[in-house]
């Protein structure tokens, strides 16, 4: 488990420091303090990224057309 401050946070995570005080403020990301050091634990944070939703994609209409070329039946 390592404490991560903020900037190192949005580093490790790929999210906006935005994001990050948001989720913080609604409670969903827990933040602990050192002094006056905020910090997110490693593994606060992946829990909270383990909850976001997944993605959803449309079905790529190209790979059916490329499939149907080449004479496959099953769409």
């Amino acid at each position: 488990m390592i404490g991560l401050d903020f900037p190192a946070a949005v580093a490790a995570s790929g999210l906006s420091r935005a994001w990050l005080y948001r989720a913080a403020r609604r409670k969903q990301l827990r933040v602990v303090k050192a002094g006056r050091k905020s910090l997110i634990l490693s593994t606060d944070l992946l829990a909270y990224m383990r909850n976001l939703p997944s993605a959803q994609f449309k079905p790529d209409e190209g790979a059916n057309d490329a499939q149907r070329r080449a004479g496959h039946t099953a769409y």
